[in-house]
């Protein structure tokens, strides 16, 4: 159990066939009266429907991970938190819809963003999720 501050969840403002939206929660990392705030997000964006309306998801999905790193990076700083985390369902493939830490890193806060399995290592054997 964590206790939480209230944080909205929010739908998203940009165009969306399906739906999802975001959920935050700032709550402190230890016990002590005086521990850091962190943030932890998660979100689901679109899914891919067929190969008629690939475009839109593509660009939706785009737009929405861009959206999902803009809430969290300013709620996170408006909590004073010194950690954020935005986990989820992506549903991003890096070949139709590019690197999705470039897509954060220009639109959401600048360079902090990074990629949790590239940090412990890529390990090759827990890449896919599915």
């Amino acid at each position: 159990y964590l206790p939480t501050s209230p944080a909205p969840t929010s739908a998203w403002s940009a165009r969306r066939m399906m739906s999802r939206g975001l959920l935050m929660a700032v709550t402190k990392w230890g016990s002590a009266p005086n521990a850091p705030h962190v943030l932890l997000a998660t979100t689901h964006l679109e899914s891919w429907i067929g190969p008629e309306a690939n475009g839109e998801v593509l660009a939706n999905r785009r737009s929405q991970l861009a959206e999902a790193g803009e809430k969290v990076a300013r709620r996170a700083a408006e909590a004073q938190c010194c950690l954020a985390v935005l986990a989820g369902d992506m549903n991003w493939n890096d070949a139709d819809g590019g690197d999705p830490l470039e897509v954060l890193r220009a639109t959401a806060g600048g360079g902090g963003w990074r990629d949790a399995w590239q940090a412990v290592g890529s390990p090759q054997e827990s890449r896919a999720t599915m």
